[in-house]
């Protein structure tokens, strides 16, 4: 008679043959019935990705009808991690718009009605830091949209499609705008913040610090300015042959530029008030200043009489002809690099590649 562990031994063989058994029916019953649908398949089907006959699937993205735009806005210019530090500082440029309205209205940190200068001082200062990230996003995708291709060596790929250059060098401009638009509705959202509260506060007791047209013509200033750095960006890509030299090249000629205009805008601060509201938007730095504090050019004068409210309203009307002016000025700027760029981009890649 044969010992306990041996039935036991023999049980568990027993099993073990009878669960590969079943498991080898079923994968060839699975096998058998390779792309058709059945009630388990349905079921997982609306949990995952997978269609029921097993294909995996992905929502269809909509690429637009200039496939290089699309590509720098939704893949190229999002990656490593630049599109959650740009949304990072997007939130953190309207947190601090908030508090800075909050401390405004509830007079902290010795800001609030009774210094009203200073408020606006700080409000600049925070619309200053939201241009010079938009410059230095701009200047970082800019500078490596097509050296990036040179390096991966896909530019011949590239020139290999039916694109010509300028739908190349449009495209990829319009791509970083579309990529950088954020950071121009983050401080005109927060902007648009305290003009809402100005019309709902404003008073003698409590003066309105910025104006409604604010809201219109600092994101035209900033889309302007950022088009004429981004073109610069894109030329000193197409002109270098690593990364690190266009980023480098673009950021130290973006800076000295942004100087330039800065002492020119400095001496038109000495003239009149209308003179500063006319020409100071020639200067970014500047021009955010005066349509943001429309005061400033006020302040700037040896005059201690307080201005009127008919200077006060010259003022405002002359600072939007001068707004008006610099974006045109910007525009072709822009539109005089643009058409350069396009002209010369097949030979100099063709210089770059001999």
């Amino acid at each position: 008679m044969l010992a306990s562990p041996q039935y036991a031994y023999i049980a568990i063989t027993s099993l073990l043959s009878l669960v590969l058994v079943v498991a080898s029916v079923g994968f060839l019953r699975k096998s058998a019935k390779e792309g058709e649908v059945t009630f388990l398949s349905r079921f997982t089907a609306a949990f995952t990705r997978k269609a029921p006959n097993g294909e995996r699937r992905r929502k269809p993205r909509a690429v637009w009808t200039n496939p290089i735009a699309w590509r720098e806005a939704a893949t190229r210019a999002s990656a490593g991690g630049r599109s959650l530090l740009l949304w990072v500082f997007v939130g953190c440029g309207l947190a601090a718009g908030v508090v800075l309205l909050l401390a405004y209205e509830n007079s902290w940190w010795g800001l609030g009605p009774q210094n009203i200068s200073g408020s606006r001082g700080w409000l600049t200062v925070l619309m200053l830091a939201n241009l010079f990230t938009l410059l230095l996003f701009v200047c970082s995708a800019g500078a490596s949209s097509l050296t990036r291709e040179k390096e991966s060596q896909s530019i011949e790929l590239l020139m290999s499609t039916p694109l010509t250059s300028r739908d190349i060098v449009w495209g990829t401009l319009r791509g970083l705008m579309s990529f950088s638009l954020p950071l121009v509705a983050g401080p005109t959202a927060g902007l648009l913040l305290f003009a809402v509260a100005d019309v709902f506060r404003a008073g003698p007791a409590r003066p309105a610090l910025t104006t409604p047209e604010a809201v219109v013509l600092l994101p035209a200033l900033f889309v302007a300015f950022a088009s004429v750095i981004a073109l610069l960006s894109l030329n000193l890509s197409l002109n270098s042959k690593t990364t690190a030299r266009a980023l480098m090249f673009s950021v130290g000629v973006s800076g000295i530029g942004t100087a330039l205009l800065f002492g020119c805008g400095s001496a038109a601060l000495q003239a009149s008030p209308l003179v500063c509201a006319a020409l100071g938007e020639l200067s970014p730095i500047h021009g955010i200043q005066n349509i943001v504090d429309f005061e400033s050019a006020f302040r700037l004068q040896s005059s201690s009489s307080s201005p009127g409210l008919s200077d006060i309203r010259a003022v405002r009307g002359t600072r939007v002809f001068g707004t008006i002016v610099a974006v045109a000025a910007y525009c072709v700027v822009a539109y005089t690099q643009y058409n350069a760029m396009v002209r010369n981009y097949d030979r100099t890649l063709r210089v770059q590649s001999a």
